[in-house]
């Protein structure tokens, strides 16, 4: 701050100033600008006070990993995140035998506090999963949200239907996690914003 950066009043890890963006995690720091001189500069005038690294183009973020395509988009992806999910119940990522899903859930069925339900049949760390699976859903798998937010509501007390539904979506990220967001920006329109106004209709 004593720099001239400008914190924001939404993200406590995002600073600006003039036209750089500042995004700061811990000791993992990323600088967005148009100019790569700016950049340069800015690397370079940090340096004088703090014991820093440039590691060049960015490629690999707090678990994410960016890949640049020759059109101008990026690419964002996680597999190193949902390789660790899916270890954490017990799949093995580089078997081929291991079952796949092509969707996260079953479209006709929500999940339910069934005090008659069946007790889980093993004993890995269900809140740590759901965990794992909530942080990939915000970063680049929105599509597995309804499934993980399903999922979250039984975390006190999980039975064998929740746990089953955690392994499900686990499933469908095998046969998706080289799959991501992909981000390309258009001058032309401008900044776009969608909601999801009846997010909580089906609940």
């Amino acid at each position: 701050i004593k720099r001239g950066w400008q914190p924001s009043i939404v993200d406590e890890c995002l600073f600006t100033k003039n036209n750089i963006i500042l995004v700061l995690y811990v000791d993992d720091a990323v600088l967005i600008s148009p100019n790569q001189l700016l950049i340069n500069h800015k690397i370079r005038s940090l340096q004088k006070e703090y014991a820093l690294t440039d590691d060049g183009e960015l490629k690999d973020y707090l678990g994410t990993r960016f890949k640049r395509h020759n059109d101008g988009s990026i690419e964002l992806t996680q597999p190193r995140m949902i390789e660790r999910v899916l270890k954490l119940v017990g799949l093995d990522p580089s078997r081929n035998d291991t079952k796949t899903h092509d969707s996260p859930a079953d479209s006709n069925k929500l999940l339910d506090n069934d005090p008659d339900g069946k007790p889980r049949l093993q004993k890995w760390n269900y809140r740590s999963a759901v965990g794992c699976l909530s942080y990939i859903q915000s970063m680049i798998q929105p599509d597995i949200n309804m499934s993980v937010q399903q999922t979250a509501r039984f975390c006190n007390n999980p039975l064998r239907e929740h746990e089953e539904a955690v392994k499900r979506i686990c499933c469908y990220l095998l046969s998706t996690r080289e799959k991501g967001i992909i981000m390309k920006p258009d001058k032309s329109k401008g900044l776009e914003c969608f909601c999801d106004a009846d997010w909580a209709g089906s609940w």
